[in-house]
């Protein structure tokens, strides 16, 4: 307290009877601050593994990993790589650490720690486990405290984690084809190939629901492209059929058919959207059935006003039936004009009661002879 008076007389005497009523209240406060000073000086412990070794500080961190003592584990293994980053511990330690995280749940510190094992050592023989590890721990994000105990369809849940670990595995599949770990990687695409397939049939499902049949039709296509040979191929067909019936019912889905003694021979079906038409696929039995159809359908479509027939693919196909490949501009420009037309719905059978005859067509016929 003398100290703190001597320190305020020094000052000019204004000052010093302005501070003097608050001084009886400053000593409690300074001893209260040296006293809690006091406890943090006091309460510091020696760091017990200041003078350890390497091989000291590798053995005691694999001990805790082994005794489920995962966070001083942690703490050991970066000790360890933080003083000796160049040892032959060093690396070994970057691998176990992120096991170490991931028994401790932590999975993205696990997965980093395994990216940085790759990055730092791409030549270890160890780092095909690095990317199969990464697989584990991202299978393993997808399930979650309820599966291990009750049955649940994991092709419900957001695909994140489960493709993530399919995409893992495929690097350890890539780059190391005879790798010990690669058979099991395998196996375990196959189960998140069917869910991701599954996961892609469900979104379709929500959005026949939900009335955006096309989009639930790209999705069901997406399916059968890349999902070949999983189960989810057939519902996929099914939501498919499902969703282009409802647009059929609305009046946007149509179809060309070409019959002969009364067995249907081939054909294409699509979409229309004000004077335009997207074709979705063409199907044929007899050779030329599905050509003769499309032929059919074209002549009437231009002769009713529309302006673009959309094949999605160019093909050497479409180039012999007279499509020709149009720049992006100059597509999306047509498209915007067609799009704006108003929209020819309703069964085609009634609406253009000449279909599938076209005058056009029957000149070229006529012709022909």
């Amino acid at each position: 307290m003398g100290y703190t008076a001597a320190v305020f007389v020094w000052m000019n005497h204004r000052m010093y009877y302005r501070i003097k009523p608050f001084l009886p209240t400053l000593g409690p406060l300074m001893a209260l601050a040296l006293l809690l000073s006091g406890c943090s000086w006091f309460g510091n412990q020696e760091d017990t593994t200041k003078d350890w070794s390497a091989s000291k500080l590798y053995s005691e961190a694999s001990a805790e990993l082994n005794s489920g003592g995962y966070e001083t584990a942690i703490e050991y293994y970066e000790k360890l790589e933080a003083r000796f980053p160049f040892g032959r511990y060093a690396m070994q330690a970057q691998l176990d650490v992120s096991y170490a995280y991931y028994k401790a749940d932590k999975p993205e510190e696990a997965i980093a720690a395994a990216d940085r094992f790759i990055k730092l050592y791409p030549q270890s023989p160890y780092v095909d486990y690095a990317y199969y590890f990464k697989g584990i721990v991202n299978y393993n994000r997808s399930v979650d405290f309820l599966d291990r105990y009750i049955p649940t369809d994991r092709s419900q849940r957001d695909p994140g984690s489960a493709l993530d670990a399919f995409n893992d595995f495929s690097e350890l599949v890539r780059r190391f084809p005879d790798s010990k770990y690669t058979p099991d990687a395998r196996q375990r695409m196959l189960y998140l190939r069917g869910n991701l397939a599954r996961n892609e049939v469900n979104i379709a499902k929500f959005y026949v629901k939900q009335g955006a049949y096309m989009a639930a039709v790209d999705r069901c296509n997406h399916v059968i492209q890349h999902f070949q040979r999983t189960a989810a191929v057939r519902d996929a067909l099914v939501t498919m059929i499902d969703a282009y019936k409802r647009l059929h019912s609305l009046g946007y889905a149509h179809s060309a058919e070409a019959w002969a003694g009364g067995e249907l021979a081939g054909g294409l079906y699509g979409v229309s959207l004000g004077n335009a038409f997207f074709g979705e696929s063409m199907f044929s039995a007899v050779s030329g059935a599905s050509r003769s159809a499309f032929l059919c359908l074209a002549m009437m479509l231009f002769e009713n006003g529309f302006t673009l027939i959309d094949s999605q693919v160019y093909t050497d196909y479409v180039a012999g039936m007279g499509g020709v490949d149009l720049p992006r501009r100059a597509y999306l420009e047509r498209l915007a004009a067609a799009a704006a037309a108003p929209d020819k719905r309703g069964p085609w059978h009634e609406r253009f009661p000449d279909f599938p005859a076209s005058a056009a067509l029957m000149d070229i016929l006529g012709a022909r002879g």
